[in-house]
């Protein structure tokens, strides 16, 4: 009387499938301290590295360890990662080497571009010597090319009139090397995000101060140690945006670009790359306004992680529409537009910023959020969310009927593909049925 599928090495089996709503666990803290700047990534299994500037120990980089157990995160010891006051870094996950890699400035003018490779060992996390790439640089993002096991930097030389910069380092034991960098705008370039999309290839997004700061993005090929850019596109009008985050839904295969307005208002849109090399460019749809983050446009108060359990895109916001709570909100992309449910508030306590989730490897639903609760000391905290989910191993293609009898692993199994079931019970007279909900 089950329902059954067909599996992939031709036996069958029975309809399964699981579900969870929508809940997040309890914050943990992982400094007491007045903490800004907050990023995080997820590494290993079960664990993410969060990274800031501790307020209570000379504004130093720090980074700290969490390991996620369900929704409860258990930090480990804060580790200074520089020994100078850190105010722009990020922070990215090399999977072949297993190693964390910190960007940031260097303490004093002209605040060197530098690079570590940070080791994880249970809760605590150790860095490797500092690597300049750069001799003048402004703020940074990273992300890792799984293709070519690199790691891709995007950032504003001080040097070369604050352009637009790309730059490929190569993880190797606890140290870092780099390429030749190739600047992919030619004008005073800021607030970087960038995202891995495949087939070597990464894509920018940033703000053009040449062009009243209006965002622009472009899409990158990496071979070897040396980048490529294609022709930077503009997605938008709209002028000074921040808080941008660059996104790959692959299972659509497109980027999603979250900014924030001069005013505040949060937006999305959908990008759809084609060509490589200097042939790459971008394509867009239009924007989607969904909500206000915050009308304080000088501090970051969001940004975006796309999650290929649940498909959708989560971004972590200050709710500027709700007391400015921590919130967040799934967007779900459908041909070259996105669309977003109703936020859920993580954090209800006064207000947040440097809202930053992260994808916890081997967590599924849930995602690891990142902030700083600005109206308790401004604490660096962290909470689990769990996304509303329905999973099944019902495809389009796979449902084949209902079992005649009871059969156990191994025997031969008679499957009623149509006609009358005599194998149901406790069924109602004249009502339907379906395979799933």
């Amino acid at each position: 009387g089950d329902t059954v599928v067909i599996r992939t090495d031709g036996k069958v089996g029975i309809v399964t499938g699981s579900s969870g709503s929508e809940a997040k666990g309890s914050f943990a803290t992982a400094d007491t301290d007045n903490s800004q700047y907050i990023r995080a990534i997820g590494a290993g299994t079960g664990e993410v590295v969060m990274i800031y500037k501790d307020g209570g120990n000379s504004s130093y980089g720090t980074a700290v360890v969490g390991t996620i157990s369900g929704t409860s995160i258990t930090f480990g010891t804060p580790v200074a990662f520089n020994s100078s006051t850190s105010t722009s870094h990020s922070i990215t996950y090399d999977s072949n080497a297993d190693k964390i890699v910190v960007i940031n400035r260097g303490g004093s003018s002209p605040f060197s571009g530098e690079a570590r490779v940070g080791t994880i060992s249970g809760t605590s996390i150790s860095f490797g010597s500092a690597t300049n790439f750069d001799s003048y640089t402004g703020d940074s993002a990273a992300c890792f090319d799984s293709t070519n096991n690199k790691i891709v930097i995007c950032y504003r030389d001080g040097n070369n009139g604050n352009y637009g910069t790309g730059i490929v380092g190569t993880v190797s034991g606890t140290s870092i090397s780099f390429g030749s960098a190739n600047a992919f705008n030619n004008g005073d370039s800021e607030f970087f995000d960038i995202c891995f999309i495949g087939d070597s290839q990464v894509v920018a997004a940033f703000h053009y101060n040449g062009d009243n700061s209006k965002g622009y993005a472009v899409v990158g090929t990496v071979s070897g140690t040396s980048i490529t850019f294609g022709t930077t596109v503009k997605f938008t009008d709209d002028m000074d945006v921040r808080d941008i985050a660059c996104v790959y839904d692959e299972d659509n295969d497109k980027v999603v670009i979250i900014y924030a307005d001069n005013s505040g208002n949060r937006k999305a849109l959908v990008a759809t790359p084609s060509g490589t090399g200097a042939s790459g460019t971008l394509s867009f749809g239009s924007a989607t306004t969904f909500g206000q983050t915050s009308s304080n446009v000088t501090t970051p108060h969001m940004y975006a992680v796309y999650n290929t359990f649940i498909n959708k895109v989560v971004v972590a916001y200050r709710d500027g529409d709700n007391s400015d709570k921590g919130t967040v909100a799934l967007g779900t992309v459908s041909g070259t537009s996105i669309s977003f449910g109703t936020g859920f508030v993580y954090e209800n306590d006064g207000y947040t910023d440097f809202n930053w989730p992260a994808n916890i490897p081997g967590g599924d639903q849930n995602v690891f959020i990142a902030y700083r609760d600005y109206s308790d000391s401004s604490h660096a905290r962290g909470v689990v969310y769990s996304a509303p989910f329905s999973s099944t191993n019902v495809t389009a293609a796979n449902f084949i009927g209902i079992s005649d009898g009871a059969y156990t692993d191994g025997q031969t199994a008679k499957i009623r593909f149509a006609g009358v079931d005599d194998a149901q019970v406790g069924l109602t007279t004249g009502s339907f049925y379906y395979v799933q909900g």
